[in-house]
């Protein structure tokens, strides 16, 4: 199952795809788990996600986040093997 990439790429739009994601591969808090992921890469606080919801991203923001969503829904589903 691929993340179903939003037609305008903004803050509220991206997180409601990545949580949705997230939850089919029933990852805990997968809202929580969504947000840090912005937070981390567009580099804003919750507060801003909450304000600024309707902010555009770039495709290549979007990119970056979109391969940390992935790792943590495999991660959750097993999918990744160490060793």
């Amino acid at each position: 199952m691929a993340v179903q990439k939003p037609a305008q790429l903004t803050i509220q739009t991206i997180l409601t795809a990545f949580s949705g994601y997230l939850s089919g591969k029933a990852v805990d808090s997968p809202r929580l788990s969504a947000e840090l992921v912005l937070r981390k890469i567009l580099g804003i606080s919750r507060l801003d996600i909450l304000i600024h919801s309707h902010r555009e991203v770039s495709h290549e923001a979007y990119a970056e986040m979109e391969k940390l969503i992935l790792r943590r829904g495999n991660r959750r589903a097993g999918g990744i093997h160490h060793g």
